[in-house]
């Protein structure tokens, strides 16, 4: 699919904004494409939309619960979570403590 290879370019390029715009004209045309699933997950991750990057990475393992690539992004997605989380803890502790 076309709108699939421009993603993979605009991700490649780091335009991470262009990638989600590709990913969502692909998803319109087939919803449960894992491919475009997992580079929206991607795009998302970098963009720092750890919400949707979840939606869309969980959803796209559901549908291929081998692939290794989704793998890799989910596990790179709970580190940044986990990272996020503990910002959020020491801002509390700063503006509390």
């Amino acid at each position: 699919m076309l709108h699939l290879n421009l993603a993979m370019c605009n991700l490649k390029l780091g335009d991470n904004d262009s990638a989600v715009e590709d990913c969502d004209h692909a998803l319109e045309i087939d919803s449960g494409n894992v491919k475009g699933l997992f580079r929206r997950g991607c795009a998302y991750l970098k963009l720092n939309n750890l919400e949707a990057a979840a939606a869309d990475l969980r959803k796209a393992q559901e549908l291929d619960p081998t692939n290794a690539g989704v793998k890799k992004e989910l596990r790179a997605l709970a580190l940044q979570q986990k990272a996020a989380k503990e910002k959020e803890r020491e801002m509390a502790a700063r503006m509390f403590g």
